[in-house]
């Protein structure tokens, strides 16, 4: 009886195990995550586009502004004035001698007279003010430049002179009348020497006006009004020229012999 209540307590006891999870069978492990792929990695700029960016990135500074010129004294001014006219002068004499348009004669005629009288009241002017021309960097320039120019129109022959000649005198009054605008009278201190240089800047526009009209007529006149056309024959070829053009003379065709009587 004894041995019967052993084996059922044994066999209660083994039950109590197994409910309590005396199971050795091993728990089931969740799926292992694989780790996240790492980030690709950008190639690194070849030379020259991290030269382009670099550059891109960087712009130059401005390069700084010329320094305004330095304004005129009147006697500054006196020597400006003297160096324009003077080279007026010395050029309209050559066209009066050289040019052989009409028209670019009459130009250069009335630049020869008003500058003329220009300078010899300039040179009151200046008396009168008590003012002595000095020379400047402006002066300078405007004296060489027109030495140069001088030189250039002596070469010159013809109609290749009185394009030259005209083309400069527009180049020129276009540049004296910036000059009169921009440096001479703004800066003229005195009166009379002021009001000479207004009334200078008229006779100026006025030249530039008259050399731009020589300058138009000039360019659609002919290149050669003597130049003749050549006679040509029925086929269309040119027709020869005659002996007396080519500069020699033709024979004289031989008498008739008289008929035997």
């Amino acid at each position: 009886m004894k041995y019967m209540k052993s084996l059922l307590f044994s066999g209660l006891f083994s039950c109590f195990l197994v409910a309590c999870g005396g199971d050795s069978t091993p728990e089931a492990k969740a799926p292992e995550v694989p780790p996240p792929a790492p980030a690709p990695i950008e190639p690194a700029p070849a030379p020259e586009a991290a030269g382009e960016a670099a550059g891109a990135s960087t712009v130059p500074p401005e390069p700084a502004p010329a320094p305004a010129p330095e304004p005129l004294t009147d006697e500054q001014i006196a020597a400006v004035a003297d160096a324009a006219n003077t080279g007026e002068i010395e050029q309209a004499k050559l066209a009066q001698k050289k040019a052989k348009n009409a028209q670019v004669k009459k130009l250069a005629a009335m630049i020869l007279t008003h500058h003329t009288a220009i300078k010899q009241k300039m040179t009151k002017v200046f008396a009168k003010a008590k003012v002595t021309p000095a020379t400047s960097p402006a002066s300078t320039q405007l004296t060489e430049d027109g030495t140069k120019l001088l030189e250039t129109l002596k070469t010159a022959e013809g109609a290749d002179f009185d394009k030259a000649y005209v083309d400069a005198q527009v180049d020129e009054h276009k540049k004296v009348l910036e000059t009169l605008d921009t440096q001479l009278i703004p800066n003229a201190k005195n009166a009379d020497l002021k009001a000479e240089l207004e009334d200078v800047r008229t006779k100026v526009e006025a030249h530039l006006k008259a050399a731009q009209d020589a300058q138009t007529a000039l360019a659609a006149a002919p290149a050669d009004k003597g130049a003749a056309t050549p006679a040509t024959t029925k086929g269309g070829s040119a027709a020869p020229k005659k002996a007396e053009s080519m500069g020699t003379k033709a024979p004289t065709p031989a008498p008739t012999p008289a008929p035997a009587k």
